[in-house]
């Protein structure tokens, strides 16, 4: 998969966001087998947490 961001879109993110940042990074840990959380992390909302299998 390609993602073709244009300036707008790069803009747009980073003044407020557009709330595609976790379908993007669990189509790409999805992708690789992994798996996405949250844990709960008081007093700052939300911890995002991954694994990935080890390939050797």
């Amino acid at each position: 998969m390609v993602l073709d961001i244009d300036e707008t879109v790069l803009n747009n993110l980073k003044s407020g966001g557009l709330g595609i940042g976790l379908s993007i990074c669990r189509s790409i840990i999805d992708a690789h087998s992994g798996k996405l959380w949250a844990d709960d992390n008081p007093p700052h909302g939300a911890a995002f947490r991954f694994t990935l299998p080890a390939f050797h």
